[in-house]
């Protein structure tokens, strides 16, 4: 999604947006384990979604950009930033990004189960 959006990346988005993925697919199946209501669970997934999205965003810039001073991003001139590291603008974005995380893992997920099932 960066490379679509920037035209690059860098190597610890891959390893932090992996763990994302694979959290938020998680928590994801956890609630629509959990929760009957659709609706509900929707909020919950974008909810949950947006602060480990966030939560691990921080936690790698602080490592990346700060520590190590890559400077792979930086959202000091965003509204409502934290050290530069994350914002709510962003935080927002990772909301609607949980769902379709959700989704297509586990879509993955069924596909690979397909395959193993099979006679």
């Amino acid at each position: 999604m960066e490379i679509a959006f920037r035209n690059y990346s860098h190597y610890s988005m891959i390893i932090c947006g992996g763990l994302c993925f694979l959290i938020v697919g998680m928590i994801g199946d956890y609630i629509l384990d959990k929760e009957s209501n659709i609706l509900k669970a929707i909020v919950l997934i974008m909810f949950f979604g947006s602060l480990t999205i966030t939560t691990l965003e921080l936690f790698t810039g602080i490592i990346v950009n700060m520590l190590m001073g890559l400077d792979v991003w930086d959202y000091t001139s965003m509204k409502y930033n934290v050290y530069g590291q994350i914002c709510l603008g962003y935080t927002s974005i990772w909301a609607l990004l949980s769902l379709l995380c959700v989704f297509v893992a586990n879509t993955i997920k069924a596909f690979i189960f397909e395959k193993i099932n099979r006679p």
